[in-house]
């Protein structure tokens, strides 16, 4: 009994049960009593993968010749292969070889426009030879697969653009896809680079990818971003490069594109008209940009406003973000429009500067993580009679565990003490926010007790939080760029030494009000 475990290509082994074949052989004239199979254990297997790659080598009893070559020139490449190992193997060469068609029951088949280095590892492939894919031949390989309808050998690329690539690397395969016009690698890297949308969009190669794949990129529903404004900005950053905008010249986006590369040439030659624009327009989520975004849009993008389709969308957005929760929830689940990307955090309204109460005012640092200054001062505001100011490092150093680390540092400051109109103040007691606007619970909130003179006219801590959690997009402490600080100063009796040692000193930090 042989049982043949080979899958088409001669992929697996042929196992041979002895003690089987045994069994059902006769001894003296008269059949052996047959044995429960469960309990043979003798098995001798053959590798028939090796067997059939030796074949190939020696082309040994081939029976069909494949005549190899690109473009119009004569094949360049013969195959002497097997017509049953090739049609087990692909769907494309057993329609061949068993239909009526012309190349039926003939010993030479010519294949055309096809690159004999590729042809010969599919080849190689069918008669269970190894194939390693990497970045040069994995696009290549997928678009033979779907071709010849080797299942195994598409799964196998799909599996390697689903592993974690580097976005320079999927970049590198898309455009290559797009050359050969292989569509399903290209869907592949779209989909990829749309999971890591924020890293995509700052990378170089962005600027040049096609508008057709820049809208495959904002449909794909995998696209993941913290902010719905990483998707505005991409989408400016691609209208503002000259082979893209809606007022681009196509014959000087075409004269600067190389002529060896194809992907960027065909992005140069074409102009994006105004219904493209607005085709790309709708595919931003308007509703979940900020009020500040939204009312500013035309102005700080004057690229947009090339399309029709942007006055009716912010209209829209402005009108979703008036309506109760009830009315919202019904709206999205009508259309996606009006529904969160994953990974989106879902942040509150911006806080008003300025005074919010008697005691407490509030402080946008707007561009955080652009600030390029070493200290910075808020605008003074008067508090019980006092004039206060915050004073922030940006980007203290500060080593941590034998490292250096970037710490936000942020006081407060007495404006009348520094300027000198009075010399000393009275014992405050003060609370000092780093404000969270993806949960109350999240912010931050140090709490002191200082009297401020000539000596101290600020307190506060040096090492207030680290940079990397204020400037991490799904932290939620940015709100469209900005950094919102909330200090609430109480007045309080004066003491005999106007210090209280229980409170912290800078660099010393307190507990972090983190739920």
């Amino acid at each position: 009994e042989v049982q043949n475990e080979t899958r088409p290509g001669g992929r697996g082994g042929a196992r041979v049960d002895m003690a089987a074949l045994a069994q059902s052989s006769t001894s003296g004239g008269r059949k052996r009593p047959k044995v429960d199979g469960a309990s043979v254990k003798p098995v001798v297997e053959c590798k028939l993968r090796l067997d059939l790659q030796a074949l190939y080598e020696d082309g040994s009893l081939s029976d069909v010749r494949l005549h190899v070559g690109l473009g119009p020139t004569p094949p360049s490449r013969t195959f002497a292969c097997h017509r049953a190992i090739l049609a087990a193997s692909s769907t494309y060469f057993k329609a061949i070889f068993t239909s009526r068609c012309k190349e039926t029951g003939m010993g030479d088949v010519t294949l055309q426009d096809v690159d004999p280095t590729v042809f010969e590892e599919i080849v190689r492939l069918c008669y269970g030879g190894p194939v390693r894919l990497d970045r040069t031949n994995v696009v290549r390989l997928m678009q033979s697969a779907e071709f010849y309808g080797i299942s195994d050998l598409r799964d196998s690329c799909t599996a390697f653009f689903q592993q974690a690539l580097s976005v320079e690397v999927y970049y590198e395969l898309l455009d290559l896809a797009m050359t050969i016009r292989c569509d399903s690698a290209q869907q592949l890297c779209i989909r990829a680079l749309a999971k890591d949308f924020s890293t995509a969009i700052d990378h170089a190669a962005f600027q040049r990818i096609s508008g057709e794949s820049l809208k495959a990129m904002l449909q794909d529903e995998a696209l993941s971003v913290p902010r719905e404004e990483e998707v505005l900005r991409a989408l400016v950053t691609w209208l503002e490069q000259p082979a893209h905008g809606a007022s681009a010249s196509g014959a000087g986006a075409d004269a600067e594109a190389s002529a060896g590369d194809e992907p960027r040439a065909r992005a140069a030659q074409s102009t994006l008209q105004p219904h493209d624009l607005d085709e790309l327009l709708q595919l931003v989520r308007w509703p979940w940009l900020s009020s500040r975004v939204l009312c500013a849009v035309q102005d700080d993008h004057p690229c947009l406003t090339h399309g029709r389709a942007l006055d009716r969308l912010l209209l829209q957005a402005l009108r979703f973000h008036a309506l109760p929760a009830e009315q919202r929830a019904a709206l999205a689940a009508e259309s996606t429009q009006y529904q969160p990307r994953p990974g989106l955090v879902q942040l509150g309204e911006l806080l008003p500067d300025g005074l919010m109460t008697d005691m407490t005012f509030v402080w946008n640092v707007h561009g955080f993580a652009s600030l390029t200054c070493e200290s910075i001062y808020s605008p003074p505001i008067s508090v019980n009679g006092n004039r206060w100011s915050i004073f922030m490092w940006p980007r203290r150093r500060s080593p941590q565990n034998g490292k250096e680390t970037e710490w936000v540092s942020i006081y407060l400051n007495s404006v009348d003490v520094k300027s000198g109109l009075v010399d000393k103040l009275p014992s405050c007691a003060f609370e000092l926010t780093v404000k969270n606007y993806k949960s109350s619970s999240l912010s931050i909130t140090r709490e002191y007790e200082h009297a401020f003179d000539s000596q101290e006219v600020d307190w506060g801590l040096s090492r207030f939080v680290q940079c990397s959690s204020i400037t991490d997009p799904a932290a939620g402490f940015l709100n469209g760029g900005t950094l919102t600080i909330v200090c609430a100063v109480h007045q309080i009796a004066d003491e005999d030494d106007g210090t209280d040692a229980a409170h912290p000193l800078p660099g010393n930090p307190m507990p972090i009000n983190v739920a």
